[in-house]
């Protein structure tokens, strides 16, 4: 709507109200829309701003949706029952009377009329319903007050009337059939309070944790058809979990519910939560204490799930050695295979002087290593401790370990092949340790792409851990000294949490003698241990994941 740039404003006062935020989601709308949708519209402080030409509202309150209705249609009936009922002598009186209403047995302009008035002189303009349903707001105890602005109810009428709006009361589920490609949803629901300190009582059915799950999985289905969204709620680390993979800052805002007006100030503090990116000309326009927050969500979201390249899944050299230390083991072993038990003591018996050595490497086709432990009759022993003293010893073990069925009933089985395969599935085993030197690999990768001389394993005095640390990598660059530390976490745990307190005091020692930290870290396990990277985060000005590294570097190169 631009018709000679009227501002369309509420109508009635609604708690949770986007008004005092306008100036944050206008930076934040984005630039090609579709068609605006707004599943929890109440008092409309979004829609009416935006007023774009084409537009969905929706809302569960029955009164609130007829007002909007009557406005569309019928306005001037219903401004002339407010009048009517604006000049009763005893206003608390007529209040407790129309509070007590049923509106089912109200025409619609009276409900719409209804509505405004309760808003008007109700305390605090709170629209609340108890368990019942019935609105349950005590009288505001004030006097005669102007119930509309004439103007401004006009101005939405000819809004309403000449604009392609649908004006709906359903449950916001069945919006999903109106989404299409490049839709914009402002979604503004009732807002997660679980230690019931915040407003939550618009209808008689509470908004649970459970609902914001189901606003999760219809946020998930509206993006899959192409729709972009900007939803608020309260700064809850339940509702962050559920959105860590979208872009998301928080502000402080004033309640205005509160019966103490100094309490009102900064009092709540609001979530937005995104799911596209905005321009940094755009993020520079939001609230400086809100800005790190955003770069902080941006900066999970360039988390990769693995590091693992094809060739790092397994140490084929390594493997290869292993097999070829094993080669005259296996040889003996190939020599042993028998039609049955006894047939295979024989054989036992035939290699036994030759080759006892071989005999107490059986071990090695259990997938264990020589210092791997076992029970034995109560007895931890270990693999490289075996020393059998006869056949039937042998025979003992294959039998106690189920080896025996390897030898025995003529498989034929080739125990150069099979050792192979136990070497490959054992490397690939110890693939987490090698994430590490992967990481480390691509962080070199990088710097030499970028020209960018370095050393590693440089040994620096730390205050903060009282002895020398040994990082993974020392450069200068702009005549500026660099220490960095690298690790890749695909899994969640504690030592997240130690790595990264113990590595804010690293940077502020290394800030101490004028030098720069810069910490790459990367890895799905982030995920479940935001809280303590984002300590981490607003202390360490260089902390990374690889992505934004190569992009930094290639910036200062």
């Amino acid at each position: 709507m631009d018709e000679d740039n009227i501002k369309l404003k509420p109508f009635v006062k609604w708690v949770g109200g986007k008004t005092q935020v306008l100036d944050i989601i206008n930076v934040l709308k984005p630039e090609k829309i579709n068609k605006f949708i707004e599943p929890f519209v109440g008092g409309g402080a979004v829609f009416f701003n935006f007023a774009h030409d084409k537009a969905v509202i929706n809302d569960i309150n029955k009164e609130l949706i007829t007002s909007y209705k009557v406005i569309k249609s019928k306005y001037k009936t219903m401004i002339s029952i407010l009048d009517n009922w604006n000049n009763n002598e005893n206003l608390k009186e007529f209040y407790q009377q129309l509070k007590s209403e049923d509106i089912n047995f109200l025409t619609k302009e009276k409900i719409a009329a209804r509505l405004i008035f309760l808003n008007k002189y109700g305390f605090n303009g709170i629209y609340r319903v108890n368990s019942k349903g019935e609105f349950n707001v005590p009288f505001a105890n004030k006097n005669k007050t102007n119930l509309y602005d004439l103007t401004n109810i006009s101005n939405i009428n000819k809004y309403l009337k000449n604009n392609k709006i649908k004006i709906l009361n359903n449950n916001y589920q069945k919006l999903l059939r109106y989404i299409e490609p490049e839709d914009f949803l402002f979604v503004d629901p009732p807002y997660y309070y679980p230690d019931n300190k915040g407003f939550n009582s618009y209808n008689a059915n509470k908004f649970t944790a459970e609902d914001q799950i189901k606003l999760f999985k219809f946020l998930k289905a509206a993006e899959k058809k192409g729709a972009k969204w900007l939803l608020t709620n309260n700064n809850h680390q339940f509702i962050r979990n559920l959105y860590k993979d979208y872009f998301y800052f928080s502000k402080k805002t004033n309640r205005f519910i509160n019966c103490d007006g100094q309490n009102r100030i900064n009092a709540a503090e609001e979530i937005f939560i995104l799911n596209y990116e905005i321009s940094s000309e755009s993020e520079k326009m939001i609230p400086k204490e809100s800005q790190r927050d955003l770069e902080f969500s941006k900066f999970c979201k360039t988390f990769i799930k693995t590091n693992n390249k094809l060739n790092s899944f397994v140490d084929w050299n390594k493997v290869e050695e292993r097999v070829k230390s094993y080669k005259n083991d296996l040889s003996v072993f190939n020599l042993l295979h028998s039609k049955d038990e006894m047939s295979l003591k024989e054989k036992i018996h035939k290699y036994w002087f030759h080759h006892l050595s071989s005999f107490n490497k059986f071990y090695i086709l259990l997938a264990a290593r020589g210092n791997n432990v076992f029970l034995d009759n109560k007895e931890s022993k270990n693999f490289d401790g075996l020393n059998f003293k006869n056949a039937d010893d042998v025979i003992k073990f294959l039998k106690d370990s189920n080896l025996i069925q390897l030898f025995i009933g003529n498989k034929n089985i080739d125990f150069n092949t099979y050792i192979y395969g136990i070497e490959v599935g054992l490397d690939s085993n110890a693939r987490k340790n090698r994430s590490g030197k992967v990481m480390e690999n691509i962080i070199a990768n990088i710097l030499e792409k970028n020209n960018i001389e370095y050393e590693k394993g440089w040994s620096l005095p730390l205050k903060s851990i009282s002895k020398n640390k040994k990082f993974d990598f020392k450069f200068i660059k702009n005549n500026k000294e660099y220490y960095l530390e690298c690790n890749f976490y695909s899994a969640s745990g504690s030592k997240l949490n130690e790595v990264a307190n113990s590595y804010i005091k690293i940077n502020d020692d290394l800030k101490a003698q004028n030098l720069n930290f810069i910490w790459v870290t990367d890895g799905a396990g982030w995920n479940s241990t935001k809280s303590s990277l984002k300590t981490a985060f607003d202390q360490i000005e260089n902390l990374f994941s690889i992505d934004l590294f190569e992009k930094w570097i290639s910036k200062i190169s």
